[in-house]
């Protein structure tokens, strides 16, 4: 059976400020789908989803400074993307 580096999960340092500012406003912030996976493998992760029980008018008031899309996936839950603008 193979071991996971679980010490060396490195969660990158924006996705961790995401979730720290969901934190101090009350919301909760996973990292989920592919980039726990790629995580737990030990290979690098190229793109980070995260889960919170904010709701998307809850989420512009936190980062105003960003775009968001919403789309609904697989399980016909509101899902939203949220990006940096530049």
């Amino acid at each position: 059976m193979r071991e996971y580096p679980y010490k060396a999960l490195s969660v990158a340092s924006d996705v961790r400020e995401i979730i720290n500012t969901l934190k101090k406003n009350g919301f909760l912030g996973y990292v989920v789908g592919g980039a726990v996976r790629d995580l737990l493998l030990g290979i690098p992760v190229s793109d980070w989803d995260l889960a919170t029980d904010a709701t998307p008018g809850q989420l512009i008031k936190i980062f105003p400074k960003v775009t968001m899309r919403a789309s609904v996936d697989w399980s016909d839950r509101a899902s939203h993307e949220i990006s940096r603008r530049i």
